[in-house]
């Protein structure tokens, strides 16, 4: 009947209204009579009544979204501070109000009608209020609002396998972008080649409950080098880490950490504590071990047999020794690259100095952090990250990771030289753009390389042995004689001398930074024929006559014999 107040009295009489007439509050000792339907409660007394409030009903809740300036808007950059005000009506003195933020947080903690809250991790976000009176007597009320939390890109990469190619073949190099939203490509090969694409939205695995920009009360009673894990943030999937988001109550120094399940065999594929070739290992027939609550559980709020077993041992994957500035919500970005996270690794953070995080209670169906007897240092495990070492509470901390968007850039160069390939990311909201280059070496491939041997050559002599014209760029050669290498040269031709009477094997390489040839060939070397002497007779002479001639190579150097009837008229 939306009445706020209702009167008792004579233990069966209800009086309902709106105000309550300038009666005034007295001692509950004057309302002594029980009330039928319960005896063990008053229902007023002589004279008196006793007043019991209704929250009015909620007829409707709108959620507006502004930004810095107090102007509407949908559209935010990453970091930028968002306002959320709700609006209930007819409006309610004393509402409760919770956010889910979207983004695998759950729900807030209360919070008041007007707060802010930054996003540091670009997407589309749909926003939720839950409204309802403080004491939950009404059902909850919902409210919505969709807004785009915009990223430029950053960290764009250009690499290629290797730096030298072959013309006239594929080249494919991978182009790769960490951060950014809604972003279009351009690639310029550096040969009149250009093109433009639209590059795959940035994935980003985050660990952690939603922390807001401001929070109507924060304390925390954390005591110094204390470590805390929280067992329910786990990563649902690998990628890079790139920083952590917090709320803080005091400045000074902390410790960050990502940390990850001490399992005697540990598969990646399926996130168990089992090698990969053996099938999945269940805590007991009855149960699964639950990441959210870091035990075995017949009733797993993930859903998900993550682990085949319970365990309590964790390693420290990396550590990060941080110094909270300022009070209030904070954005620590890590500069250590290649940190990896896989699905299944957990975050936690030590009070190693006066920084403190803010926490809050426990909600229902959460697990709380645990307290294990850790030192946060890389390398270092921890046996009791356990329900034995629960503290009922969820401290205000998230881990953020990128899983880059990539780009494969393939291109065919016809002509040798040097390229550079350029790879320009640009936002298509905030019409920012990152680029980023690299470059390549194109050389022709040898091919059609022919020795061209001589037939004979001629011992103590120099001999030129060429190759034929063939294809290849910043070749050199390798030269073989009867498989003894003898000389490195960038010329095409081998300028030998022969020492030896006998027939030879010439081998050659070429060979330039993308391909290799080989050929071969033979020459026979001899020796010359000097100093041939003839004799003459008038009779004839049937004695062996020798023969040396002035030039022309002879057989192995054999002197020539035979018999001769020399004539001669004199």
């Amino acid at each position: 009947m939306r009445f706020e107040y209702a009167a008792m009295t004579g233990g069966q009489f209800c009086f309902c209204g709106q105000t309550l007439g300038g009666a005034a509050p007295v001692d509950n000792t004057y309302c002594s009579a029980p009330c039928y339907g319960d005896a063990g409660e008053k229902c007023g007394g002589p004279e008196h009544v006793s007043v019991y409030t209704t929250p009015k009903s909620i007829d409707y809740v709108t959620l507006a979204v502004t930004n810095g300036a107090g102007q509407p808007a949908k559209m935010f950059a990453a970091d930028e501070e968002v306002t959320f005000t709700v609006n209930i009506t007819p409006n309610i003195s004393n509402p409760l109000i919770m956010f889910d933020y979207e983004g695998r947080t759950g729900k807030s903690g209360p919070m008041g009608k007007v707060h802010g809250k930054s996003y540091p991790v670009p997407g589309v976000y749909t926003v939720t209020a839950y409204v309802t009176d403080f004491e939950q007597i009404n059902p909850f009320s919902t409210a919505r609002a969709r807004i785009l939390i915009t990223g430029s890109p950053r960290t764009v990469q250009v690499s290629c396998e290797n730096t030298y190619y072959p013309t006239n073949e594929l080249l494919i190099c991978d182009g790769v972008v960490r951060e950014g939203l809604y972003m279009d490509g351009e690639v310029e090969y550096g040969n009149s080649v250009q093109e433009t694409f639209s590059l795959k939205p940035v994935i980003w695995p985050t660990a952690g409950i939603v922390i807001p920009t401001s929070l109507p009360s924060a304390s925390s009673i954390d005591d110094a080098t204390q470590t805390y894990v929280q067992r329910m943030s786990f990563f649902d999937s690998a990628g890079e880490l790139i920083a952590f988001e917090y709320y803080a109550t005091a400045s000074g120094d902390v410790t960050f950490a990502i940390l990850r399940p001490s399992c005697a065999s540990y598969c990646q594929e399926s996130n168990q504590c089992v090698a990969c070739t053996v099938g999945v290992r269940t805590c007991s027939s009855s149960t699964q071990y639950c990441p959210a609550n870091g035990d075995c559980s017949d009733n797993c709020n993930s859903g998900v047999d993550l682990y085949g077993s319970a365990p309590e041992d964790y390693t420290v994957v990396k550590a990060f020794s941080y110094t909270i500035p300022d009070v209030g919500w904070g954005l620590f970005s890590v500069t250590d690259s290649g940190v990896d996270v896989i699905r299944g690794d957990v975050i936690g953070y030590s009070t190693t100095g006066a920084g403190r995080l803010a926490f809050r209670d426990v909600d229902t169906g959460e697990i709380s952090d645990s307290n294990p007897t850790l030192t946060l240092a890389d390398g270092n495990s921890a046996s009791d990250v356990s329900s034995s070492t629960a503290t009922n509470t969820l401290h205000y901390m998230r881990a953020i990771a990128s899983r880059p968007s990539g780009v494969k850039l393939i291109n065919t160069y016809t002509t040798p030289g040097t390229y550079s390939i350029k790879l320009t990311a640009t936002s298509r909201y905030q019409l920012t753009a990152v680029l980023n280059s690299t470059t390549v070496i194109l050389q022709d491939k040898i091919s059609n390389m022919t020795l061209l041997c001589p037939t004979f050559g001629q011992i103590n002599v120099e001999t030129a042995i060429p190759l034929d014209q063939h294809t290849g760029t910043d070749a050199s050669y390798t030269w073989w004689v009867d498989g003894i290498g003898i000389k490195n040269t960038t010329s095409p031709e081998l300028l030998y001398t022969f020492t030896g009477i006998a027939t030879y094997n010439i081998t050659v390489r070429g060979i330039n930074r993308v391909s290799e040839q080989w050929t071969w060939c033979t020459i026979e070397v001899q020796d010359r024929i000097v100093n041939v002497q003839a004799s003459s007779s008038k009779q004839s002479d049937t004695r062996p006559q020798t023969y040396r001639s002035t030039d022309g190579p002879t057989d192995k150097n054999k002197v020539t014999t035979g018999y001769t009837d020399i004539r001669a008229n004199t």
